[in-house]
């Protein structure tokens, strides 16, 4: 959910900045590096004005006063970051390939040849059974 700071103007013409603060509770999933990936199952996430200034577990205290919490619903969790979780069929069968390459070559070398392998219907349904739940 993005966040943004909300201006407004008073009779003086001064302009104001509200702090936006918003703690969001729920399941948690980051890449702390390469190879090392978190999950907190009950976890509190903190944001002031765009920023994620806490990670922690919900059961660490923490004063939420003046922020607006958002509970993620069953199913749902947290993954902070710079992060294309999209997915396309034909790029679907080549995650974790070619993760060293620039895009268009990875293109080249892996999504285009089985985006072509799609004419097949039988093929085409194997991946889609498999891509979508």
């Amino acid at each position: 959910m993005p966040v943004a700071a909300f201006q407004s103007t008073s009779r003086k013409s001064k302009t104001i900045m509200s702090t936006i603060k918003r703690l969001f509770l729920g399941p948690l999933v980051h890449a702390r590096a390469l190879n090392h990936l978190e999950v907190i199952p009950q976890a509190a996430v903190a944001v002031v004005d765009g920023k994620i200034i806490s990670v922690h577990p919900q059961d660490t205290e923490f004063d939420s006063n003046g922020y607006e919490v958002t509970t993620l619903k069953r199913g749902q969790f947290l993954m902070p970051g710079f992060v294309d979780t999209h997915t396309h069929a034909p790029q679907y069968v080549n995650c974790g390939l070619g993760l060293d390459m620039q895009l268009l070559d990875w293109l080249n070398t892996y999504t285009f040849p089985t985006e072509s392998k799609f004419k097949d219907v039988a093929f085409a349904k194997k991946v889609q059974t498999r891509n979508i739940h």
